[in-house]
């Protein structure tokens, strides 16, 4: 059984660090969920062939893409996750554009024993799942439409992609799967959005459909999302 205090000195370490990134400047707040995003899906992808064919089958039909780099869930028995990712969608050309950003909060992630932390990435397999992203942040909760496939052990679960909207993928120790996400749901972050794109008329819908806006440094994360 894990030592209790150990448990609450590792919260504490998250939350002071979580503390002290919320203080950094916005801008440089969205370049770093950039980057670990790309490094992100550059960890799926450089996995054993085996366990990521499911993950490169499904990312190169996906419509978009959320990416949370570290998803984060603390206490026992109650739901305390969160944490703040990206989301990218494909132009009328399939191009990957550029990046909203994105906030994952509520509901319950299920049983929990201590702090976990993860990767989670959703891929949107239709133009309506981008959309009710996009349109209905609040009420797009994510659990019983969402399928599930495991990286964390090294291989892919039995998961298949036959006509699941959304299409989830995880990797860390404490893999949250199945209902485990069950209520949560996610709202965007339109300070994120205007700093990085030096644009206070930047939203979710002039980045993810109209594609009206782009910054060269998310460029690194575009070329990560094609599959070869």
């Amino acid at each position: 059984m894990r030592h209790p205090f150990r448990i609450i000195g590792c919260l504490l370490l998250l939350f002071t660090a979580a503390a002290c990134a919320s203080g950094a400047p916005a801008d440089i707040k969205a370049q770093a969920l950039v980057d670990q995003s790309k490094a992100t899906i550059e960890l799926f992808k450089a996995r054993p062939k085996d366990s990521t064919a499911l993950f490169n089958a499904a990312l190169r039909d996906a419509k978009g893409i959320m990416i949370f780099p570290d998803l984060f869930e603390a206490a026992v028995g109650v739901g305390g996750q969160g944490g703040s990712g990206v989301m990218v969608t494909r132009d009328a050309n399939g191009t990957w554009g550029y990046p909203a950003f994105y906030r994952m909060s509520g509901g319950s992630l299920g049983i929990q024993l201590g702090a976990q932390s993860s990767d989670v990435m959703f891929l949107l397999m239709t133009d309506s799942a981008v959309r009710s992203v996009i349109n209905n942040p609040a009420q797009f909760a994510l659990g019983a439409q969402a399928t599930f496939g495991e990286l964390g052990g090294g291989k892919s679960s039995g998961t298949t992609l036959g006509g699941s909207d959304i299409i989830g993928f995880t990797r860390g120790s404490g893999i949250f799967v199945g209902g485990a996400f069950s209520g949560a749901y996610v709202s965007s972050q339109p300070n994120l959005d205007h700093a990085y794109y030096q644009n206070g008329g930047a939203t979710p819908t002039s980045i993810l459909i109209d594609h009206q806006v782009a910054n060269p440094d998310a460029d690194g994360l575009r070329r990560a999302l094609v599959v070869q």
